[in-house]
C-alpha cells in the first residue's frame, strides 16, 4: 500500500508543479502585436526574423524582459548564425577592442570584467548575452557612445565637443548632426519645456540624449554589410515609437533596410492591453508591474 501511495506521489506531484508554473507564467507576462492583439512570444519572432535591424526595448531591471532577450538571441542564432551580431547600448565605444579580445578568446573573463566598463547589473542582465556571443563567436558592437562626451555635451553643449581630437570623434557620430525637436521623446527634454514637477532644466539634456541616439544609429551603420541582422539591445526610451535611435538609422545609408521594434512595459494587469502602448512597438511585452526586479 505504501508502495502505491509513494508511485502516485511521484506522478502527480510534478504534474502539480507544472500547472502551478503555468499558471504563475500567465500572470506574469504577456506579449501584444502593435495594435493591441495578444500573441506569443514565437509570432514575435516570426516576425522579427527577416528584419535586417531588430532593437529590443528592454526596462534596465526587468528579468522577464532579459530572458527574452537571451532567448530570442539563441532562437534567432539558429536561423542567422555567422550572419546574426548583436550590439548593445550598455557597451560604450571606446569598450570595443575589450569585447573584440574577449569574443575572440584573446582575454581572459577576468581581465575583460575588471577591465571594461560594466554596468552594476552586468553579471545578472546582460552576461549571459555576453557569454553565448562568445560561445559562439557571435560579433559584439559597442554601440553607446563614451559616457564622459554625453556629459561634456550636457554641461556645455556642442562646441565643446568641436574641439575634440578625430580619434575622439571616431567615437561617436558624425557632429554636427541635426535634432528633430518635434520627436515626442525629446519634446519634453526641451530647455524650452517645463519639467515633470516644475524642477529645473539643465540647457543641453535634449542634445547630449540625441547625442546618444545618433551615436548608436551610427555605430549599426558603420558596422551593416548585406546580409547581415542586428539585434540591438537598449532601454526601450531609445527605440519607442520608433523614434531615437531608430530616427536617426531610418535617415542613414541603410535607410531602405527593414525594422523591427520591441518594447518591454510594466502594467498591473497583463492581460488588458494598455492603450498607450498601441503603435508604440511591433511588438509589446507586457510584464505584471509587481514582478520581482534585478536591482
Amino acid at each position: 500500500m505504501r508502495s502505491i501511495i509513494l508511485q502516485y506521489l511521484f506522478y502527480t506531484i510534478p504534474l502539480f508543479l507544472l500547472k502551478v508554473n503555468v499558471s504563475a507564467q500567465n500572470e506574469i507576462y504577456q506579449f501584444y502585436d502593435a495594435e493591441g492583439n495578444k500573441i506569443t512570444y514565437e509570432q514575435s519572432l516570426e516576425g522579427v526574423l527577416e528584419a535586417d535591424f531588430i532593437f529590443f526595448g528592454e526596462l534596465h531591471n526587468d528579468p522577464v524582459g532579459h530572458y527574452f532577450q537571451k532567448r530570442m538571441l539563441k532562437d534567432l542564432f539558429q536561423v542567422k548564425n555567422n550572419s546574426l551580431v548583436l550590439a548593445m547600448e550598455m557597451f560604450e565605444a571606446d569598450d570595443q577592442l575589450k569585447i573584440d579580445e574577449y569574443i575572440q578568446g584573446l582575454i581572459s573573463q577576468k581581465s575583460f570584467e575588471s577591465e571594461a566598463r560594466l554596468w552594476n547589473n552586468y553579471v545578472t542582465d546582460y552576461k549571459p548575452l555576453i557569454e553565448f556571443a562568445r560561445e559562439n563567436n557571435i560579433k559584439v558592437i559597442a554601440s553607446n557612445v563614451p559616457r564622459r562626451y554625453a556629459s561634456a555635451l550636457y554641461q556645455n553643449g556642442f562646441e565643446i565637443l568641436q574641439n575634440l581630437s578625430e580619434v575622439q570623434k571616431d567615437l561617436m557620430s558624425p557632429i554636427p548632426f541635426p535634432i528633430d525637436r518635434n520627436l515626442s521623446s525629446y519634446k519634453p527634454l526641451d530647455s524650452n519645456s517645463p519639467l515633470h514637477g516644475g524642477s529645473a532644466q539643465k540647457k543641453y539634456l535634449l542634445e547630449s540624449q540625441a547625442l546618444k541616439d545618433a551615436t548608436m544609429a551610427h555605430r549599426i551603420e558603420s558596422h551593416y554589410e548585406e546580409g547581415k541582422t542586428f539585434l540591438h539591445i537598449n532601454g526601450s526610451y531609445h527605440s519607442d515609437y520608433k523614434q531615437g535611435i531608430v530616427h536617426y538609422l531610418s535617415s542613414s545609408s541603410v535607410k531602405n533596410k527593414s525594422i523591427k521594434t520591441i518594447s518591454v512595459k510594466k502594467e498591473k494587469n497583463i492581460h488588458n492591453f494598455n492603450p498607450e502602448n498601441i503603435q508604440i512597438a511591433d511588438y509589446i511585452l507586457q510584464v505584471a508591474d509587481d514582478m520581482t526586479t534585478s536591482y
